[in-house]
């Protein structure tokens, strides 16, 4: 096993030792000429045993103890990595930190034969090779063919006969792939999937990544805050009197106390297309849009992290008195209604699955739909963006149900929707517009009004 400078990593010896590792500088203490000529074999690529041997620095009394520190403190920033010799042209595996160290292998009396495969440890594509990681680790593991083949072996359950095994599965366990107890029965409840977003979007030091990093704003150009359907037929919605709501409307404290999931509407007396103005301008207009930090920022009724306001509205009519049947584009900026499709296969699929997801058997009267323009967020957040998404999408709906509860109106959040015919209506790919939430919309049942009105 050889320990090397991780890539990332830069040592500078003049004119006086530094480190620079990930956008940081550590000034390093240098007591003696066989500690640099260290330094500098391992600045041009050797191992640690090899740069210690050809400098002599461990058989000098007064050099070895401060070039052993040395070593730690570049290990514990996470500057080295551990490297598995394969061949000539590359390494049968590397263990790599993503953030800091220690990278901390077992020692080799350990016995790690009845160790297991991590479930949620997942292996993907990077720069042209096979990575491997457990979600909950701070380093991982580059694969070789051979190596990957032997991790393949150990989780089917087989015991590996590479005559390397013992090495790699240091790297493993350090890496948080193989596992000395098996997970408790909590962390069964979660998907591999959904656990390693979880953890990515609350462990920085799991990610190489962490929050505003702008690392997007290199691979794309920042979206406008504005989208452009491209369409032309266009409904211009009447502008509610806020003065006059801030005077009639009941109390937060009322609103909130009589808020609830209303699935079913009034099929005689369906919604108007002034009461669906009226609650997408309560919650989603934008009331001004200035240059931020990277991006335009965008000034909504509803709070977003960094003001992006990557949640588009879009509405899927099907009985609103006033509105054409199809899909719509709430146009926030002009507070006006963009038609996206006409009625079709596609708009039905879209809206049976939210039909038969409130246990319904009639169409809601209108269908909110909630779209991310995931390049908005992404090009500045990094593998915290769908976390993000999920909770600008959670502040709309409780505006949503806050608004519709003041105006009298029947909503009710739905728990997944169709993200396929959502796609196949808007001619959109989910990487350009993707859909993160649902409500349904409509007028009360006449036994579903309060008593004393709420507007």
């Amino acid at each position: 096993m050889q320990q090397v400078l991780a890539p990332q990593a830069e040592l500078v010896l003049e004119p006086r030792p530094r480190l620079h590792l990930r956008g940081r500088t550590f000034d390093l203490t240098v007591k003696s000429d066989l500690i640099l000529q260290a330094l500098t074999e391992l600045a041009q690529g050797a191992d640690v045993e090899g740069a210690a041997a050809r400098s002599g620095v461990t058989r000098d009394l007064g050099s070895a103890l401060p070039w052993s520190m040395l070593l730690r403190k570049l290990d514990a920033v996470g500057a080295m990595l551990y490297r598995l010799p394969g061949n000539a042209s590359e390494p049968l595996a590397e263990l790599v930190p993503l953030t800091r160290g220690p990278v901390a292998l077992p020692p080799r009396t350990r016995d790690l034969t009845a160790w297991t495969p991590n479930r949620a440890a997942t292996v993907r594509i990077e720069d042209n090779r096979l990575v491997l990681q457990a979600p909950d680790a701070w380093c991982q593991v580059y694969l070789s063919p051979g190596a990957a083949a032997a991790w393949a072996e150990a989780a089917a359950r087989q015991v590996p006969t590479a005559p390397w095994w013992p090495e790699f599965a240091r790297i493993l366990a350090a890496a948080g792939a193989l596992r000395e107890k098996p997970p408790v029965a909590d962390e069964m409840l979660w998907s591999v999937a959904e656990w390693a977003a979880y953890l990515h979007s609350r462990l920085p030091d799991t990610v190489s990544g962490f929050a505003g990093t702008y690392r997007g704003a290199k691979i794309v150009p920042v979206p406008p805050a504005r989208w452009e359907p491209g369409a032309t037929t266009v409904v211009d919605l009447p502008t509610p009197d806020l003065d006059l709501l801030a005077r009639t409307d009941p109390s937060l404290t009322t609103v909130s106390e009589a808020r609830r999931s209303r699935r079913e509407h009034d099929g005689d007396r369906p919604i108007t297309l002034d009461q669906l103005s009226e609650l997408l301008y309560r919650v989603a207009r934008v009331r001004g849009v200035l240059r931020g930090e990277g991006a335009e920022a965008v000034d909504r009724p509803v709070p977003a992290g960094g003001a992006l306001h990557e949640v588009e509205v879009f509405v899927a009519s099907q009985h609103c008195d006033g509105l054409d049947p199809g899909l719509w584009w709430y146009d926030g900026h002009e507070h006006r209604l963009v038609q996206i499709a006409g009625v079709g296969r596609d708009l039905e699929r879209l809206v049976g699955f939210a039909t038969s997801a409130t246990l319904q058997t009639k169409p809601p009267q209108v269908l909110l739909q909630f779209a991310a323009r995931p390049a908005r967020l992404l090009t500045k957040y990094e593998s915290i963006g769908y976390a993000l998404m999920a909770k600008h999408t959670g502040v709309l709906m409780h505006a949503v149900y806050l608004a519709a509860e003041a105006m009298g109106l029947a909503t009710c959040a739905v728990g997944a929707g169709d993200g396929s015919a959502f796609a196949a209506a808007t001619g959109r790919g989910l990487g350009e517009l993707a859909p993160v939430g649902e409500m349904t919309l409509g007028s009360r049942l006449p036994e579903d009004v309060d008593e004393e009105g709420a507007g």
